[in-house]
C-alpha cells in the first residue's frame, strides 16, 4: 500500500474500452499511483461517475476483499450504481502478464502517449520494481476480451468516442 510518496506499491486504475469487432483494447486511462486505500476508493468512484462505467473489478486476493467490500458500500451510500465484481486471481502472476506480450506486440491492446507510468511499468517488466499496473491492465484485458457484454461496451464506447475528434481520437491512441 502507498505508505509514503516514495515506498509502497501502487495503486493501479486502467480503464478500457473494448472494440468487439476488431477485438482490441483501448487503455483509456491508466492512473499509477501510490495512495491509501480511502483514497483509491475515491478515485474508482471518481471514474466511475465522470466515465460513466457501469462494472468495476477489483482483484479480491487477500485484504483487497476489504477494498472491494468498502467500495461497494461507499458506492450505494452514494447512489453511484455500478457493479462491483471481486476476481480472484489464482494463476501465477507473472505468467498472466506475459500473456499480454502478443497482444500488446500484434496492437490489440493500446495506447495513448499519456500513460507513462503504466508503459513504463510493462518496458522494465519482470525487472522492474512495480507491476502493478501491468497486473491490473491483465486483468482488464482478460475481463473485457472474455466476460463482456459487447453490446453495453460498443455503446459505451460510442459515448465515450462523441466528445473526440477523429484527429484527437488518432493523436492520443498512435491510430
Amino acid at each position: 500500500l502507498g505508505r509514503s510518496s516514495s515506498r509502497g506499491d501502487y495503486s493501479a486504475i486502467v480503464i478500457g474500452a473494448w472494440d468487439a469487432a476488431g477485438k482490441v483494447l483501448y487503455i483509456l486511462d491508466a492512473d499509477l499511483e501510490r495512495r491509501q486505500p480511502g483514497d483509491l476508493i475515491e478515485a474508482v468512484i471518481g471514474f466511475v461517475r465522470s466515465r460513466k462505467i457501469s462494472a468495476v473489478a477489483v482483484e479480491a486476493n487477500q485484504f483487497q476483499t476489504l477494498i472491494a467490500r468498502e467500495l461497494k458500500a461507499r458506492a450505494e451510500a452514494r447512489a453511484v450504481g455500478v457493479t462491483v465484481k471481486e476476481v480472484q486471481n489464482r494463476t501465477d502472476k507473472m505468467l498472466r502478464i506475459q500473456s499480454l506480450e502478443h497482444f500488446i506486440k500484434t496492437g490489440k491492446v493500446r495506447f495513448s502517449r499519456r500513460h507513462r507510468e503504466l508503459l513504463d511499468q510493462l518496458r522494465h517488466f519482470p525487472r522492474g520494481r512495480h507491476d502493478d499496473g501491468p497486473d491490473a491492465l491483465e486483468m482488464l484485458y482478460q475481463l473485457a476480451s472474455n466476460h463482456v457484454d459487447w453490446d453495453r461496451f460498443n455503446a459505451g464506447l460510442a459515448r465515450l468516442a462523441q466528445g473526440l475528434e477523429e484527429q484527437d481520437f488518432r493523436r492520443l491512441w498512435g491510430g
